[in-house]
């Protein structure tokens, strides 16, 4: 879909047809009939004018035009009619959900997951090691009410009062502030309101884990000086 709705404002000119035959090398047969091919129908049917100024699709903001196409291809009349008569902003944050090359990517994904048994070494040797490196450098910082986690995912809830586990007064502007001096320093981790949540891909390293935590670490410490705590 993204070549149709143009998401990012490229100006792409397709004929009928072309984009569902370049995808459809790329996926299984099945997922080509399931996906491209009532794509191919709706711009026969429709006649879908593919003309406009970059961006104009938009999964908020369809014409009316757009919406009978979108309901055409994938929703069927009943699901499509709901949503074109709501009267309301179609909120949606799901760009690839269902696309054929997605979906041939995650088949792939979970093949890869099964052959490397990347699933049985988190449970077995890097998730606990990841957990143990988590609690050993942050369960004693002053900044640090608890911490928590489960195989490749870990989650520090900074607090006021470290005894009382206190939270702070405005939910969420210590994470940002922390959130800024991960960003600064080149990494990447959550802030949920006040909790920094680190979810490393799962073919991490152990070396790459203590570089990773190191770094969280100096972020941290930096967001407890900038509000003066020791």
């Amino acid at each position: 879909m993204e070549p149709v709705q143009r998401a990012d404002e490229s100006r792409h000119r397709l004929g009928k047809g072309v984009f569902a035959r370049d995808v459809s090398k790329l996926v299984p047969q099945d997922y080509s009939a399931m996906f491209l091919r009532p794509f191919e129908r709706a711009f026969r049917q429709q006649n879908y004018r593919r003309d406009r100024s970059p961006g104009e699709w938009s999964g908020g903001h369809g014409t009316a035009e757009e919406i009978h196409f979108a309901r055409d291809a994938c929703l069927g009349a009943r699901v499509g009619d709901a949503i074109a008569s709501a009267q309301e902003e179609l909120v949606h944050g799901y760009t690839y959900s269902g696309h054929p090359v997605a979906c041939a990517v995650a088949l792939k994904n979970l093949e890869i997951l099964k052959r490397d048994r990347i699933v049985e070494r988190v449970k077995k040797t890097i998730g606990r090691y990841f957990q143990r490196r988590v609690h050993e450098t942050f369960a004693d910082h002053p900044l640090i009410g608890e911490v928590r986690g489960v195989g490749m995912l870990a989650a520090m809830e900074l607090v006021q009062d470290k005894k009382d586990r206190r939270g702070f007064p405005r939910p969420g502007l210590v994470g940002t502030i922390c959130r800024d001096h991960c960003f600064a320093n080149g990494l990447v981790m959550r802030a949920i309101r006040d909790t920094m949540v680190l979810a490393p891909p799962l073919i991490i390293t152990e070396k790459q884990i203590d570089q990773l935590l190191q770094k969280a670490r100096t972020c941290i410490d930096l967001t407890a000086k900038d509000l003066g705590i020791r």
